[in-house]
């Protein structure tokens, strides 16, 4: 296939340069055998974090800078009871949807202290959902009425606002979450040299997340990548191409969990292939993913980006806009393929692509082979 032997020109130089770097650490291992740094234990987890950074200098790629946010919107820095007035007169006019809310708001006085507080004096909106957050966070019991007009609010500023202009209010209020109780605790001086932990119940804002996306550790997250990566150097010549852009969806989505950027595996699948910027003047190259802040352009190893390219570049995605053209349930079936070659537990839950949207940890060991 045209331009494929590029792909795996790139992973045999990769695999070379992960071989060369074993073979330091096993002789210096053998200079210093009480070397934590270097034991096997060590070098297990290294090579770990060179699959997942898909460099054989990770520092390189843990040292460059991330993108920041951006800074608030007009909307984060506008006066909340503008939007809390339009709340209000949204719900008078039964424009929202919660019919029992409009029963329970028309009805203030009946409910009295339960209805949800309102804005301070030319407080932006930004600062009244902290505040709005703070209260949820340290309250021993929530108000069912008070639950549904916060809950209602909020809708009424995802159904009238531009995402990007309310992209903050996701990082506080997830759009998919729930509200758990819990025990705070906090340090309470009782004299001058002495203190105690006093607990209170409260709450705790929870995103709701698939069941298949859990941090999984490092070495299976490995392990995964060096097995689609050998599919592609020593597969089956009609599985070559579908292991190839399974292993650079996988490296996509572990880009994206460094960030910590709230997307779709959708978004990834749809990414175009100009999110690939490779600039001679520049040490790394980066990967623009989607998200509701715009477009972040986070840096990448050389090795992923040259990958990244030459899948772009294959003659059977020249007609395409973007870099993944298998078909979703390709992808997936080549995941699960490689996946069941590590043997792991099945009890333990699913690995998908989902997975790869958490940073792995690294010292989770629930994922060991058996």
């Amino acid at each position: 296939m045209q331009n494929f032997d590029e792909i795996m020109k790139i992973l045999s130089q990769f695999q070379e340069k992960l071989e060369q770097k074993q073979h330091f650490f096993e002789s210096t291992r053998s200079l210093n055998p009480d070397f934590e740094p270097v034991s096997e234990d060590s070098w297990r987890k290294e090579l770990a974090r060179c699959w997942i950074y898909g460099t054989d200098n990770v520092g390189t790629i843990l040292n460059a800078p991330l993108p920041k946010f951006p800074y608030l919107s007009e909307t984060a820095q506008s006066p909340a009871s503008k939007h809390y007035a339009e709340w209000q007169e949204s719900i008078e006019k039964n424009a929202a949807p919660d019919s029992h809310y409009t029963e329970y708001f028309l009805n203030e006085e009946e409910f009295g202290s339960s209805h949800l507080h309102e804005p301070k004096p030319k407080e932006p909106l930004y600062d009244y959902i902290l505040r709005l957050r703070d209260i949820i966070e340290k309250s021993e019991k929530i108000h069912f009425l008070w639950e549904r007009g916060f809950s209602s609010f909020l809708d009424h500023l995802r159904r009238t606002l531009a995402k990007k202009q309310i992209a903050f209010l996701e990082l506080i209020f997830p759009e998919d979450m729930e509200l758990r109780p819990r025990t705070r605790c906090e340090a309470v001086q009782t004299g001058k040299y002495t203190w105690e932990i006093e607990e209170t119940p409260a709450h705790l804002i929870a995103r709701k997340i698939s069941p298949c996306r859990f941090p999984v550790y490092i070495c299976t997250a490995a392990d995964t990548l060096h097995e689609l990566a050998n599919t592609v150097l020593n597969g089956r010549r009609n599985a070559k191409l579908t292991a190839a852009e399974t292993l650079g969806l996988c490296w996509s989505a572990l880009t994206c969990a460094r960030r910590q950027l709230p997307l779709k595996l959708d978004d990834l699948l749809h990414l175009s292939k100009n999110a690939i910027t490779i600039e001679p003047n520049k040490l790394l190259p980066t990967l623009t993913l989607p998200s509701i802040f715009g477009g972040q352009a986070m840096p990448i190893s050389n090795t992923i980006g040259r990958f990244l390219t030459a899948l772009s570049n294959l003659s059977g995605t020249q007609s395409g806009k973007n870099i993944f053209q298998s078909p979703e349930e390709s992808l997936y079936r080549c995941l699960r393929r490689a996946v069941k070659k590590l043997n792991l537990d099945p009890k333990k839950g699913k690995i998908t692509f989902q997975t790869f949207l958490s940073q792995p940890v690294e010292f989770d060991h629930r994922y060991q082979p058996k």
